[in-house]
């Protein structure tokens, strides 16, 4: 692993301690819920798979280890969607419990493939419509700030068209019910360049998540 990586790591960590010591005079009166990509696979498909590593288990672990620090934040609210690896929801009863709890946003993780498995980077999707682009577009940006700043390639904020107006069916929903809602593809597992930043587990990759999402609301 080399010394600019394991720097990228110390900064990361240094900025988590100081969160969970409260080291912020910032209070949020804010719901975030993070949506852990797949899951059971009888209502949704099972995601990306490329061994060791699969999507629908590696998005619960750090779905929860981002809400770990930032539940730190005062008055900040983190729910999940799921909790279990068995728990199986739509992409419309995932957006439903995010308006059941009062989330103000909505964010599905979620791991890339392709089957050239020639890419890499993090890319955000966010909805192509008014003010849910507007802060769909604001807060990924803030995220892809810290994740290429340990060195994963940039790929962008997109959004996709389809019949029924955004193409993601979880942004679609989500905006539906009233919350801006991304998708963070956090990296392609099947890409040996982003695999090695899983290969100590995703700690780095929420660390940089957890600290994205919360220099984005110190804005608002």
């Amino acid at each position: 692993m080399s010394s600019k990586f394991l720097r990228k790591i110390l900064i990361c960590s240094v900025v988590s301690c100081l969160l969970t010591v409260g080291f912020t005079t910032n209070a949020f009166a804010t719901t975030i819920v993070l949506d852990p990509g797949h899951g059971n696979a009888t209502k949704t498909n099972k995601g990306a798979a490329y061994e060791p590593y699969k999507e629908e288990d590696l998005t619960l672990q750090l779905s929860q280890q981002i809400k770990d620090e930032l539940s730190q934040v005062p008055d900040l609210k983190v729910e999940l969607t799921r909790t279990t690896s068995d728990t199986d929801l739509t992409l419309q009863e995932r957006a439903d419990y995010a308006k059941s709890v009062g989330a103000d946003y909505l964010i599905s993780i979620h791991f890339n493939a392709c089957e050239t498995h020639d890419r890499n980077g993090t890319e955000i999707w966010t909805s192509a419509f008014g003010d849910n682009y507007t802060k769909g577009y604001a807060l990924g940006s803030y995220i892809l700030q810290q994740t290429t700043g340990l060195g994963l390639s940039c790929k962008n904020i997109r959004t996709k068209l389809g019949s029924n107006g955004d193409f993601y069916g979880i942004i679609r929903n989500g905006v539906n019910n009233g919350i801006p809602t991304i998708i963070l593809e956090q990296c392609y597992l099947d890409n040996p360049t982003d695999r090695a930043f899983l290969e100590n587990g995703t700690e780095v990759l929420a660390h940089a998540d957890a600290l994205g999402i919360y220099n984005y609301l110190c804005t608002q």
